[in-house]
C-alpha cells in the first residue's frame, strides 16, 4: 500500500457514501472496507479510521446488526480518543452515533451517559458555536421523550433553540459579509435537507 492506494481513499469513501444513500449496504460496505483496509496497513491511518469505521457501523444499525455496529463504534471511539484526547468533533460524533444506537436498542442508561459526555465534551471545544453541544442536547432530548420525561425533554430543546438563536444573532450581528452569506448557505441548505426528507 503506497501512496497511489491512499489517494484513492477519499474516492472509495465517496463511492461508499452514495451506495449508502442508495440503499445499497452490499456495495457501500464494500468501499468502507477496503478504505479500512488500506488506512490499517498506512502509517499514521489510524487516525484516519474512525470516521470510516462509523460509516460501517451506520450500515450494521440499518441492518438491525447492533452488536456489530457497537463494536465498530467502540473501536472508533477508542481510535478517535488517542487521536485527538478528548477535543475533537470526530470523537463527539462518535459519541453521539453510539448513543444513538443503544438508544434505539432500549440501552438508555449507556446511551444516557454516552450523551452526556459528548455534551460536557462539547461545551468545552464548542466556543461560540452550539454545533458542537446541539446534536448531543437533541439525542440526550429524544432519550428522555423515550423515557418518559416531557419536561426535561423540552429542556433541552428550548436550550437547544436559545444557543442557535444566539449563534445567529452573533453571526449575523458581527460577522463580515461573505461569513453571513456562508451561514445562511448553510441554514438554507440544512432547511432545505429537512423539507425534503419529509
Amino acid at each position: 500500500y503506497g501512496q497511489k492506494s491512499l489517494g484513492v481513499t477519499g474516492s472509495l469513501r465517496n463511492m461508499g457514501s452514495f451506495y449508502f444513500r442508495k440503499g445499497d449496504y452490499a456495495k457501500a460496505e464494500a468501499c468502507y472496507s477496503r478504505v479500512i483496509a488500506i488506512w490499517e496497513k498506512a502509517p499514521g491511518g489510524e487516525s484516519w479510521l474512525p470516521s470510516t469505521l462509523n460509516s460501517l457501523a451506520d450500515i450494521a444499525v440499518r441492518k438491525g446488526d447492533f452488536a456489530k455496529a457497537e463494536s465498530l463504534y467502540s473501536r472508533s471511539l477508542s481510535l478517535a480518543e488517542k487521536a485527538s484526547g478528548q477535543n475533537n468533533y470526530v470523537l463527539l460524533g462518535t459519541l453521539g452515533m453510539l448513543a444513538e444506537m443503544l438508544l434505539r436498542s432500549g440501552n438508555y442508561a449507556e446511551a444516557e451517559a454516552l450523551y452526556q459526555r459528548s455534551i460536557d465534551l462539547g461545551e468545552i471545544a464548542q466556543g461560540n458555536n452550539p454545533g458542537y453541544v446541539n446534536p448531543a442536547l437533541e439525542g440526550m432530548a429524544l432519550l428522555h421523550l423515550a423515557k418518559g420525561d416531557t419536561p426535561r425533554a423540552i429542556s433541552l430543546f428550548t436550550r437547544m433553540a436559545e444557543e442557535s438563536e444566539s449563534r445567529v444573532t452573533k453571526t449575523l450581528g458581527s460577522g463580515s459579509e461573505r461569513q453571513k452569506l456562508l451561514f445562511m448557505q448553510g441554514r438554507v441548505s440544512a432547511e432545505t435537507d429537512l423539507i425534503l426528507s419529509l
